[in-house]
């Protein structure tokens, strides 16, 4: 009986997600290559070096098939990352080794070509995409009660473990490879506290944490993919997050990126 309860707690607690795959016909939406139209201002630099294009984010096509109710009906997102990884979202001084853009729907056409001095850009692919249920991990789901054994446990998340699958996904519940506290980590980065590593918060998150943390939402998960040659530290995933009034109001500056790893 335990266990049938921890199932429904887990089917109640499924969220919507939308996964990026391979496109057959013509997409607005794709990840590598360059960015098509205008990006919102200059070309993205950190430390006096240009971030690498990762994708682009049709949100139109994202509706057509439900996309998240808390992203813009219409426009562009444009991602950059350094993909020499001098940042991996924990350390607040690190903000602007990732950029989100956001382009209105109604923004110039053209190509944007990343600057000379900039990485190859990654091999591009065209995707769609593709409405999934996503679960939580067990440490977001409330089970002290249930006593469930190690088996159970075991049982329970089985049929929903797909950390060794490549999955580029936005919405819903992210798959960590570290600890799932990264809506916490978000937070406290996002108002100057530092991080101490992928596995802990810091001892004065307490304040940081009251207000917000539950506030955030999972913006894209780019996973490591040798068909594009992303390689995120061994074999990790980016995480990009956005407080959802700010993805209301369009404000994608105000995103934050975490990079966990084996």
């Amino acid at each position: 009986m335990s266990l049938n309860e921890a199932r429904r707690r887990l089917r109640e607690a499924a969220q919507e997600t939308w996964l990026l795959v391979p496109a057959v016909d013509a997409s607005d939406s794709w990840l590598g290559g360059v960015p098509r139209g205008d990006i919102g201002g200059p070309w993205p630099y950190w430390e006096g070096e240009p971030l690498d294009f990762i994708g682009q984010v049709d949100l139109s096509e994202l509706h057509s098939v439900g996309g998240p109710d808390w992203l813009p009906a219409a426009g562009t997102l444009q991602f950059f990352f350094d993909c020499k990884q001098r940042g991996w979202g924990l350390d607040p001084s690190k903000k602007g080794s990732w950029v989100v853009r956001y382009r209105h729907a109604d923004a110039p056409e053209g190509l944007t070509l990343p600057p000379p001095e900039a990485c190859t850009p990654f091999p591009v692919r065209s995707v769609i995409f593709l409405p999934e249920v996503s679960w939580p991990t067990t440490n977001r789901l409330v089970l002290g009660d249930l006593a469930l054994t190690q088996a159970d446990i075991d049982a329970l998340i089985e049929p929903f473990d797909r950390l060794d699958e490549q999955r580029h996904r936005i919405g819903g519940w992210p798959e960590p490879i570290q600890s799932d506290i990264m809506e916490e980590q978000c937070q406290c980065a996002s108002q100057g506290i530092q991080v101490p590593d992928a596995d802990r918060l810091p001892a004065s998150a307490g304040a940081a944490l009251a207000v917000g943390a539950n506030d955030w939402r999972l913006l894209l998960q780019v996973d490591c993919d040798p068909d594009l040659n992303m390689e995120w530290g061994e074999g990790g995933r980016l995480y990009f997050w956005i407080r959802e009034d700010d993805a209301r109001a369009g404000r994608f500056e105000q995103c934050w990126m975490i990079l966990q790893s084996f």
